[in-house]
C-alpha cells in the first residue's frame, strides 16, 4: 500500500523528534558528575550464554581492573514484542547457564512479567549484545535505559556485507546508544554517518578497536599448538551461527554442518 505524502512527512518529523529526545538524554548521562566509586557497568546477557564469548573477554578484563565493577544481568530470551512468549514458572535459561558456571549473576525475572528495576542499581553504563529492543522487556529497552544510564553495545554478529549492516544496525536502537564497540570499520562508519552531528560533538562514540571473540579464538589456537602445527591433518574451523545443542535445536536452527559433512 502506497503511503500518502502527509503520512511520510509525519514519519520523518516523528523520527527527528525521537532523535532529538535521545540526543538530550545521552547528553544528560554524559554530563553526570562522577560518583567517586568504581565505574558500574551491567552486561545484559541472553540466549543461554550462546553469544557470551563475544562479551566475556571484556567482562573478565573489567573484573581484573580496579576501576570497574561489572555486573551480569540475565534476561530470558523467549521475549517477543517486549513480552514473554510463555510463562513457565520463573524459567530463565540464561541465568541457569551462568550460575552453573560459577558466575555471580542476577536473575532479572523476579515474577510473572515482573522485572528487576535497573535504575535502582545506580549504573553508569548498560552493555547490550543485540540491537533489537523488541527482544527485551519494555523497561529494558534502550530508550528507557538511556533515561538513567549510558547505553553501549558490543554486537553479537560480525557483518561482512552492507546488506547485513543495514539490516542489523537498527536506527531506533542506535539513536539511544552513546558507545558502539563496532564489529568492523564499516559498521562504525555506518553509524557515524547516521548520527554525524552527535559524533562530531563527542556525545557518542562509534569505534572499531578489534573483535574480542577473534582475539579469544586466537588465544586458544596458540595454546593448542600441537593441533594447529600438525601439518598432516586437515583442519576445519567450525563456526556455526549459534551452536549444536538441545537448547538451540528447534529454536534458532542450530547447525547442520556435522550432519552433511
Amino acid at each position: 500500500m502506497n503511503e500518502s505524502k502527509e503520512y511520510l512527512y509525519y514519519k520523518r518529523i516523528k523520527k527527528i523528534d525521537l532523535d532529538l529526545q535521545a540526543f538530550f538524554r545521552i547528553c544528560r548521562q554524559k554530563n553526570k558528575k562522577k560518583k567517586g566509586r568504581k565505574f558500574r557497568i551491567a552486561f545484559l546477557v541472553q540466549c543461554g550464554g550462546i553469544s557470551w564469548c563475544k562479551q566475556r573477554p571484556i567482562y573478565e578484563a573489567m573484573l581484573e581492573d580496579e576501576r570497574f565493577e561489572p555486573i551480569l544481568l540475565c534476561v530470558p530470551d523467549n521475549l517477543e514484542n517486549n513480552k514473554l512468549k510463555t510463562w513457565e514458572g520463573m524459567e530463565n535459561i540464561t541465568y541457569d547457564y551462568f550460575k552453573k558456571r560459577g558466575y555471580h549473576a542476577l536473575n532479572t525475572l523476579i515474577g510473572e512479567d515482573e522485572w528487576l528495576p535497573l535504575e535502582e542499581l545506580d549504573l553508569d553504563m548498560v552493555m547490550y549484545l543485540r540491537p533489537y529492543d523488541s527482544t527485551m522487556p519494555r523497561c529494558y529497552t534502550s530508550s528507557e535505559v538511556s533515561k538513567f544510564s549510558r547505553v553501549a553495545i558490543l554486537p553479537y554478529a560480525i557483518w561482512t556485507h552492507y546488506e547485513g549492516i543495514e539490516f542489523s544496525l537498527v536506527h531506533d536502537f542506535f539513536r539511544n546508544c552513546s558507545l558502539f564497540l563496532a564489529d568492523s570499520k564499516e559498521s562504525a562508519a555506518y553509524i557515524k554517518k547516521m548520527f554525524f552531528v552527535s559524533e562530531i560533538l563527542g556525545v557518542r562514540k562509534s569505534k572499531y578497536w578489534g573483535n574480542p571473540v577473534i582475539s579469544d579464538n586466537y588465544f586458544h589456537m596458540k595454546s593448542e599448538k600441537s593441533l594447529w602445527k600438525e601439518k598432516k591433518t586437515f583442519k576445519i574451523m567450525w563456526t556455526p551461527r549459534w551452536c549444536l545443542d538441545e537448547y538451540n535445536i528447534g529454536r534458532n536452527g542450530g547447525s547442520n554442518f556435522l550432519t552433511y559433512y
